[in-house]
């Protein structure tokens, strides 16, 4: 660790401070306020594991890893620290879900992520997602994706149902963190849910009161055709295979 701390009675100020945490650099300037426990500065960092960096900032996020490089901006209370992300994740996981770059403007303010713009991609495909969910409060939020693979839909899920294929899909997010709402629109090809495969499928699906609507469903596999509709319990895919 190298950099320069100031003490002052009810504050401490740090700049040029520069430190290792784990295989990644982190420069940071700023300072801290004891009377109000307010904060105030700036990170820049460089392939730095952004679980290990959230942590340190007292804004865990379970289920996110990958390397960092980007600008922290950061603001609040240490209580409710606010924070203003530009960078790029390098061999992200969501969820369990890799994706190979997630470019990223994201914002977190009184437990509210604002997604001012994310644009993941895996391979030659790609997701971009815009919105804001509150963490304790209601979700607005959509997400979009081309040629990605299918198994994404397993992680936002929480299934272990195997899904596999190349999927389109569009996705409009709603209702609240503790019972979130989605209508959703995805087609997918080349692919399969667990052991039975097919060459297409397109449908349109809302998720409500952990109930999956089915409100079109068709699906082919070579002179094969057939559709359904109706309802499915979430928890239905959540079995034990």
């Amino acid at each position: 660790i190298s950099g320069t701390v100031v003490l002052r009675r009810n504050e401490v100020q740090v700049s040029a401070v520069q430190f290792l945490l784990g295989k990644g650099q982190v420069r940071a300037n700023g300072g801290y306020r004891e009377t109000d426990g307010e904060v105030y500065g700036g990170l820049s960092v460089e392939n730095t594991e952004v679980g290990a960096l959230l942590s340190l900032l007292n804004t865990p996020l379970p289920g996110v890893s990958g390397r960092l490089d980007g600008q922290v901006a950061l603001t609040g209370t240490t209580v409710s620290p606010a924070l203003q992300l530009f960078g790029t994740l390098h061999g992200g996981r969501i969820k369990g879900y890799s994706l190979d770059r997630i470019d990223l403007d994201v914002a977190l303010r009184n437990q509210v992520i604002t997604i001012n713009e994310l644009r993941a991609r895996q391979g030659t495909g790609f997701i971009v997602a815009k919105g804001s969910a509150d963490l304790q409060g209601p979700l607005a939020l959509e997400v979009g994706g081309r040629d990605v693979d299918a198994g994404i839909l397993a992680a936002w899920l929480d299934t272990k149902a195997e899904i596999q294929g190349k999927l389109n899909f569009l996705a409009q997010i709603g209702g609240t963190a503790k019972a979130p709402q989605a209508g959703l629109s995805l087609d997918i090809r080349n692919g399969g849910v667990t052991n039975a495969t097919f060459d297409q499928l397109f449908g349109l699906f809302v998720l409500k009161d952990d109930v999956i609507q089915v409100n079109q469903l068709y699906i082919n596999k070579g002179e094969h055709r057939a559709s359904a509709y109706g309802s499915l319990p979430l928890k239905a895919l959540n079995r034990q295979q």
